[in-house]
C-alpha cells in the first residue's frame, strides 16, 4: 500500500469532521421537539448593567502587603469593592489613617461620601502610602483601588481595614 500524502490525510480528516458534524446536527434535530430552540431564531442577549453601591452607602474590607527584601522599591496591594462604585474615588480622597480618626475618616467602618479610608493596624518599614482609583486610570464603574508604599527597610509590611462610601 502506498503512503498517503499530507494533503490527502488533511482532506480525509476534514471530510470526517464534516460528516460527523452533520450527523450530530441531524441526530440532535431528530430528538428536539418542534417548539424547541432548534426550531426558533435565537436572539443575542443584551448587555447587563452592573449594579453599583447606592450613593451614601459604605462597604469595608481588609488590605495587606509585605516584603522580605531589603530597602528600596515598593510593595503594593489592591482593594476590590464587593459592589462597584458608580464613580471612582478621587486619588486625593484616599486617606491614610494611622491612628485615631479624621474629619473624613471618623473610624473603621466609616468614611465620608466619596472617600476611601485606610485604617492601619500594622505598619513596619514603609513610607506613607498612596493610591490610585480615579477614572483616568481605571474603568467605570469603579471596582477598586491600587495602593503602594515605598519600602524603607527589610521586613516591610502594612495591614488594616478600609472603608469606602459611594459619592
Amino acid at each position: 500500500m502506498k503512503p498517503l500524502r499530507h494533503s490527502t490525510v488533511i482532506s480525509y480528516a476534514a471530510l470526517a469532521v464534516s460528516v460527523g458534524a452533520l450527523a450530530a446536527v441531524s441526530t440532535t434535530q431528530a430528538f428536539l421537539p418542534s417548539a424547541s430552540l432548534a426550531s426558533k431564531s435565537v436572539h443575542r442577549a443584551q448587555p447587563r448593567t452592573v449594579a453599583t453601591l447606592a450613593s451614601g452607602h459604605s462597604e469595608s474590607g481588609m488590605f495587606s502587603a509585605g516584603s522580605s527584601g531589603a530597602s528600596g522599591g515598593y510593595i503594593g496591594a489592591g482593594v476590590t469593592y464587593p459592589v462597584p462604585l458608580a464613580h471612582a474615588v478621587l486619588n486625593s480622597h484616599i486617606v491614610n489613617v494611622y491612628s485615631g480618626k479624621t474629619a473624613k475618616c471618623p473610624g473603621p467602618g466609616k468614611a465620608a461620601k466619596g472617600y476611601l479610608c485606610l485604617y492601619y493596624n500594622e505598619i513596619n518599614e514603609v513610607d506613607s502610602g498612596y493610591g490610585y482609583s480615579s477614572e483616568s486610570y481605571f474603568s467605570t464603574p469603579s471596582v477598586g483601588a491600587v495602593l503602594y508604599w515605598e519600602v524603607k527597610g527589610g521586613g516591610a509590611y502594612v495591614g488594616g481595614e478600609w472603608t469606602v462610601t459611594a459619592s
